[in-house]
């Protein structure tokens, strides 16, 4: 095809915006359906949680969690990025071929989301970054019915020593209650960080996820394209 009978350059453009929303979309919603895989890990972990790691949950997390965490986040960012560069490859070759300008043929999908350090090359700086703060993280430790402090962390080697002894001094039946009391809460908080690490918060958006860095390195593709073909 001659140069005077290539597509015009508002509908390539118009066709990369296409590519754009259709991996937009399923980035998103792949990771929604990736999610409950970590939380499955997660449950299992600590569902077999000792108990006297309940009065060191900062170092049970940091020991235990976030490998776990940190290993999925680098795994599905991998498999992203990989199905988001094939997805590039095809869309370049029925695109930009079609464009008199066909440099972005020699360019990987990376090399185009990270062009000027405008974006993350890697995961790893997210994964890095601890996804639950340390100490007893509650909203007031609730054990045989009484609740132990009101703040939202309790920290203190006092609150934490106090809830051992009124658990420790309780009969069988009441303790296994209150284990399973303090399980259900810690889950809770540590399923709701590590969701924020995947899927992010639309309240507070200043918090990286996963998600986050994959969307911006697909807009970055995406608006580097389009910027070539003008």
């Amino acid at each position: 095809m001659s140069i005077s009978e290539r597509l015009p350059v508002e509908i390539l453009q118009a066709e990369v915006m296409d590519w754009w929303e259709t991996q937009h979309e399923k980035v998103s919603n792949g990771l929604d359906e990736k999610l409950p895989e970590l939380l499955k890990l997660l449950d299992a972990e600590i569902e077999v949680m000792p108990t006297r790691a309940f009065f060191r949950k900062g170092k049970y997390h940091a020991e235990r969690l976030e490998p776990i965490v940190h290993e999925f986040l680098e795994q599905i960012y991998e498999h992203f990025t990989s199905e988001l560069d094939e997805a590039f490859q095809r869309s370049v070759a029925n695109v930009e071929s079609e464009s008199a300008n066909e440099t972005l043929n020699t360019w990987s999908y990376k090399e185009m989301a990270t062009a000027g350090g405008a974006a993350v090359a890697t995961i790893a700086p997210l994964a890095a970054l601890p996804f639950l703060t340390g100490g007893l993280v509650t909203s007031g430790t609730v054990v045989l019915g009484f609740t132990l402090g009101s703040p939202a962390l309790i920290p203190t080697a006092a609150a934490a020593a106090a809830t051992g002894f009124v658990v420790a001094a309780a009969g069988p039946t009441i303790r296994k209650k209150a284990i399973k009391k303090l399980k259900f809460h810690f889950k809770e908080v540590t399923f709701n960080k590590a969701r924020i690490r995947v899927v992010g918060d639309p309240l507070k958006p200043e918090i990286g996820s996963l998600k986050g860095s994959l969307l911006n390195d697909l807009t970055n593709v995406a608006l580097r394209r389009i910027e070539e073909l003008a």
